[in-house]
């Protein structure tokens, strides 16, 4: 599957196309590579996360053909968002409540895909955006 958003693109597929699974699948296997770690668990977690979000638009763009900003932007915000709602060091250090960063997790990954296509194909995914070939009469005969 490419993983550009474009106008014949539904929702389902924007939601998915929206998640670095990639990279939020790496911040969680180093989270648990370095769990047991106390002296740099924390720091060995943040600096990781700073990476692979200082990565993401480079990954997107060479590695998956992703040539949109707007695109990558929301991409990288999903990736903050789903840290803010996996890392425990984060709510540690921020104040943030795990149920908060929850909650916003699924916020946004239910409502940014919305705001990212046209209303038409959004809320009749079946039409795939294609209300031109839907209102010409057949020419068959």
């Amino acid at each position: 599957m490419h993983r550009t958003i474009d106008s014949h693109t539904t929702y389902l597929e924007r939601i998915a196309k929206l998640i670095p699974a990639e990279i939020v699948a790496a911040h969680l296997t180093i989270q648990g590579f370095v769990y047991n770690e106390i002296t740099y668990r924390d720091i060995i977690i943040e600096i990781s996360a700073g990476t692979l979000l200082f990565a993401l638009p480079f990954y997107l763009w060479h590695a998956l053909g992703i040539k949109k900003c707007s695109q990558i932007s929301l991409t990288m915000a999903s990736f903050v968002v789903w840290v803010l709602a996996v890392s425990l060091p984060v709510h540690q250090r921020s104040g943030i409540a795990p149920i908060l960063g929850s909650i916003i997790l699924i916020l946004w990954t239910t409502v940014i895909p919305i705001f990212t296509g046209s209303a038409e194909t959004v809320l009749h995914p079946d039409l795939n955006g294609d209300l031109e070939n839907e209102a010409k009469p057949s020419k068959a005969k």
